[in-house]
């Protein structure tokens, strides 16, 4: 650095500092010298650094009565203030030596600088009446009226304070309340004004108690009347095959879906013309609910005839913009195998090879793939799970060991999917980016999870898809519809006093986990997390299910149980009993532990109608379907338990397999052809009014009497 810098820099400062300032006695100032190194500069600054916590000690012992503690030791080494003529560098100062007197003259520094803090803190409070919390007010104004006005002050901000606290309380009492309801399958009935004087009188947090703690006597006096039930019904069992087997295929029924509203009909006909102009044709409805469509597009490479197919979700309301939370753990759980892919449009026409487009549909693809209001997934040629399991069923089909085996490894890594995202787990410590190949999801690090819970699992969000790569035999099950799904960390679970009461309302009756329905549900007088998961210090307590903790034990498990009634239905073809069966066997290696399922009539002494299947599979959907989350296999076993069944069979059966599926899908179940429509960009154009309707003509009026002739 120049000599010229350092005048006007820190150094000239510093100088002038430990000089007697000779610039302010209009002396001119002594060239300044760099410091020679950095050793140097802090030796001055804490001698500077010393002198400063002296003279402090000194006014402050003026002030006051001396410490005792520096009285024995003797006034501290400091280096006087210079006169008004002094001059010259710094002198030497004599620092104490020996560990004894070092460490009694740093304790005494830092009550120097205590005090110091203290002294000047009570002196702003005089100053300052606001550092106490009050307000300076009026100086002449008496001080009983000044007492008045803080203590009305005061008042005040009690009773903003116990508004806040109410305003909490009624909140966590009505969504407790309303999550009851949902529980007990009247979520549509739960009216809050009529429920107000009810939920209200209770504490809040609590449901009300109405029946006793789920026991393993009353769980036998259920399945004996359960079982009961179903034997009086045993001739009509034929009305539980064919539920369901006349429900509308995934792709549209037979006859071309259409808008049921003018309202789906002005959105079906707006995202076609939009999606058009980015290159995307219009092809069919696929379904519409309440609150959205599903369609099918087609993307196509002009030059080399490349075709790909995907499926926008767009919102049918005025106003109601698509689930965010959907689209976010899409993106999360992007490039898992099994779970059904988010992609873009500009994506699409990558993978397409479409690279000489014009700057209109350019800008068209940026806007469509920029609108929060449209999700854009890949289509899955195969339908979803239960229109499959309808078709075999009344077909009077049955599904073979090597196919259900495929099944349980497809939702077994859907599941390890839902708990380490390929893109978190893959690598130790970065998550990996949204676009590449699709990863097999395997074992995953415990600490670098998810603990996604679907909530919403079941045949009709599970689609068949082509993925020769890694199901060459048969399609792949893929997850889909994360609109129900909740993400239960750790923060969730003991901070959100909402988040687990109000997931117990999620899933298809049914389909409904023991997390959501246990009778333990009456025995929470608090958050079930709270009251039954204590906290160890861990840190993850979220990640590991409690023995007899059951209520609120919502988590990755929860999945496990979902995935575990639909291999139920696939192997009984039958809908979930209403009520679940609970049911005991013995399950687990020497000694064979008892435990409670809803597998009936899985491993059941009367079970004569399954002895075609595996012993080892109806064993493991069994334990999927554990009363206790504690009892459940995680997502890594069952995924092994497949692989090492799947191994047994030889080639022969995988092309048998693979020609049966191919039959299948080519005559039982073939794709429905593509309607023809008029205008693809508008498919479904508003209704002409009708013609009004002729009036009849009115009925004459009768003649009325002739005219008399006037008198003469």
């Amino acid at each position: 650095m120049p000599p010229n810098r350092n005048r006007r820099g820190r150094g000239g400062r510093n100088a002038n500092r430990n000089t007697g300032n000779p610039l302010q006695q209009g002396s001119p100032s002594p060239p300044q010298q760099p410091y020679p190194n950095a050793t140097t500069r802090a030796q001055e600054r804490q001698q500077r650094a010393d002198a400063r916590n002296a003279r402090r000690e000194m006014e402050y012992n003026q002030q006051n009565n001396a410490n005792p503690q520096q009285q024995a030791l003797g006034p501290i080494p400091f280096r006087p203030a210079p006169g008004p003529g002094a001059t010259g560098a710094a002198p030497t100062i004599a620092r104490p030596t020996g560990p004894t007197l070092a460490s009694q003259q740093l304790l005494m520094q830092q009550q120097m600088l205590n005090r110091g803090q203290q002294l000047n803190y009570d002196q702003s409070r005089q100053a300052n009446p606001q550092v106490q919390g009050q307000h300076p007010g009026n100086p002449s104004m008496p001080p009983e009226e000044r007492d008045e006005k803080a203590r009305r002050r005061l008042e005040a901000l009690q009773k903003v304070q116990e508004a806040k606290k109410r305003s909490h309380d009624f909140r966590l009492q009505a969504h407790c309340d309303k999550a009851d309801f949902y529980r007990r399958g009247k979520g549509d009935d739960w009216i809050g004004e009529e429920r107000k004087p009810i939920f209200t009188a209770r504490p809040p947090g609590t449901v009300p108690v109405t029946e006793r703690l789920l026991t393993l006597e009353t769980m036998q006096n259920r399945r004996n009347q359960t079982v009961s039930a179903m034997t009086a019904m045993n001739e009509n069992r034929d009305v539980f095959y064919r539920r369901g087997a006349f429900l509308a295929h995934q792709y549209g029924n037979r006859r071309p879906a259409k808008p049921t509203n003018e309202t789906a009909r002005a959105a079906i006909n707006s995202g076609a013309k939009d999606l058009a102009a980015a290159g995307a044709k219009f092809i069919r409805i696929l379904g519409q609910g309440g609150y959205g469509i599903a369609a099918l597009f087609e993307l196509k490479n002009e030059t080399t005839g490349a075709v790909e197919r995907i499926v926008v979700k767009f919102n049918s309301r005025e106003g109601y913009v698509s689930d965010h939370r959907e689209r976010t753990f899409l993106k999360t759980l992007k490039r898992s195998r099994h779970i059904v892919q988010i992609t873009s449009l500009k994506e699409v026409h990558e993978s397409l090879g479409n690279k000489n487009l014009d700057a209109a549909t350019l800008q068209a693809i940026k806007e469509r793939d920029s609108n929060e209001n449209i999700i854009i997934l890949k289509h899955c040629n195969r339908g979803n799970l239960n229109h499959f399991l309808s078709m075999t069923t009344f077909r009077g089909s049955k599904l073979t060991d090597r196919v259900l085996w495929n099944f349980v490894e497809c939702l077994g890594r859907g599941c390890i999917a839902m708990r380490s995202p390929v893109r978190i787990a893959s690598h130790v410590s970065v998550t990996l980016p949204e676009e590449g190949p699709v990863i097999t999801e395997s074992t995953a690090p415990a600490l670098r999870g998810l603990n996604l819970a679907h909530l919403d699992i079941d045949p009709t969000n599970i689609f068949m898809t082509e993925d020769p790569e890694a199901h060459p035999e048969m399609p792949q099950l893929v997850i889909a519809d994360f609109g129900l799904s909740a993400c239960m960390s750790l923060q969730s679970r003991f901070l959100e006093s909402r988040s687990v009461m109000l997931s117990s309302r999620g899933a298809k009756r049914g389909f409904w986990a023991p997390e959501q329905f246990t009778d333990q549900w009456n025995e929470v007088t608090s958050l079930p997390f709270e009251q039954f998961y204590p906290k160890d210090g861990s840190g993850y307590e979220h990640l590991r299910p409690q023995p007899g903790c059951v209520a609120g034990a919502i988590g990755h498990w929860t999945n496990v149980w979902m995935c575990g009634m639909v291999l139920w239905s696939c192997i009984t073809r039958l809908q979930p009993l209403l009520p679940l069966v609970p049911s005991t066997s013995s399950i687990g290696a020497v000694p064979p532990r008892v435990w409670w399922h809803y597998g009936y009539p899985l491993l059941h002494p009367t079970d004569d109608e399954y002895t075609d299947i595996d012993p080892d599979l109806k064993t493991l959907v069994c334990q999927m379907l554990a009363h206790e989350p504690c009892n459940r296999p995680p997502p890594e076993v069952i995924v092994r338990t497949a692989e090492k069944k799947l191994e047994g069979f030889d080639d022969d059966q995988r092309k048998k397999i693979r020609d049966e599926f191919d039959a299948w899908f080519r005559n039982a179940q073939p794709e429905p052809a593509d309607p023809i429509y008029k205008d693809p960009q508008e498919p479904f154009p508003n209704p002409v009014a009708p013609s009004p309707v002729p009036q009849q003509n009115p009925v004459p009026a009768p003649p009325g009497p002739p005219a008399q002739p006037a008198n003469p």
